[in-house]
């Protein structure tokens, strides 16, 4: 029987890591584990992002006193930013080439015959509206939807956080690293 001559540890062991990440088209279990990881954490912040505005804990600007008639009226929830709830709902998660992010996940809404960009709703809630006076010509411009920030107070919030985000990925990819290095000594 001949024998094989293994390589040193430090080789096999770099092997192992090399291959383990993979890349983008074709990840390996570390980056596997890594993208599981985010789209966990994507998919809590996503669902405390619902939270939050269905139990209404930013502080936001309050809805017309005509808005709200007419939410009253339609059967509508009189809540702010949630009258038929679409737009809460629509708060998921998103793929990225990298991992996961949480955003819009549908590109339009049906509003009564007309679509609607989510992205240009997004921007009208988080930051307001404006029209100009009547006759179009050049005049005060006046804020016809106040700012409603969510998302802006959330990425700060989030930020604040990274330490204790990036800590679950660490750990998620730990355990699976030290199963691959373990493999690598035998």
């Amino acid at each position: 029987m001949k024998h094989v001559r293994r390589p040193p540890l430090a080789k096999r062991l770099t092997y192992i890591l090399v291959n383990s990440f993979g890349d983008a088209k074709r990840p390996g279990s570390l980056m596997l584990s890594a993208q599981k990881a985010s789209k966990e954490l994507a998919e809590e912040m996503a669902q405390e992002m619902r939270d939050v505005l269905y139990h209404q804990r930013f502080k936001m600007a309050p809805l017309s006193p005509d808005y709200f008639d007419f939410k009253s009226k339609q059967g509508l929830d009189t809540r702010t930013l949630i009258a038929t709830k679409k737009y809460v709902q629509n708060i998921g998660v998103i793929k990225t080439h990298a991992g996961y992010t949480i955003g819009m996940v549908h590109k339009t809404r049906n509003d009564g015959g007309r679509n609607l960009s989510y992205a240009v709703l997004q921007r009208w809630l988080e930051y307001g509206t404006r029209r100009r006076l009547p006759g179009g010509g050049k005049g005060k411009i006046g804020s016809q939807m106040p700012a409603r920030p969510h998302w802006r107070p959330f990425m700060r919030y989030w930020k604040a956080n990274r330490a204790q985000h990036a800590l679950k990925i660490k750990k998620a990819i730990g355990v699976d690293l030290q199963k691959l290095l373990n493999r690598g000594r035998v």
